[in-house]
């Protein structure tokens, strides 16, 4: 376990540490995928306190062939968990181990 936290603490590095930003990704059900990177949030009104960016993603189907919507927001870490605040207003909360990297290809 303890090397799966490491493993997450370099993937989600802030840049002054990691050369790229990362993403990993969960998913929620089988037509969308939320996932966060360390990036900073874009959004002023909550960077302070969810200094990273994320997303949701909502799928036409399956296949994940057609992007139907997105949702954008910013996290930070509660303990073992990842506190999402979506753009507008709501909160979501996952355990930590839910985000997977995933290859994007």
């Amino acid at each position: 376990m303890k090397k799966f936290w490491i493993a997450v603490l370099i993937a989600l590095a802030p840049d002054g540490y990691a050369a790229e930003p990362r993403l990993l990704h969960f998913n929620y059900n089988e037509i969308v995928t939320i996932s966060i990177s360390n990036a900073p949030c874009p959004l002023a009104k909550l960077a302070k306190t969810h200094p990273y960016t994320a997303i949701a993603v909502k799928y036409a189907d399956k296949n994940h062939d057609r992007v139907l919507d997105a949702l954008n927001a910013c996290w930070t870490h509660r303990g073992d968990d990842i506190e999402i605040q979506w753009v507008h207003g709501d909160k979501s909360v996952f355990p930590a181990n839910y985000f997977l990297i995933k290859d994007m290809i």
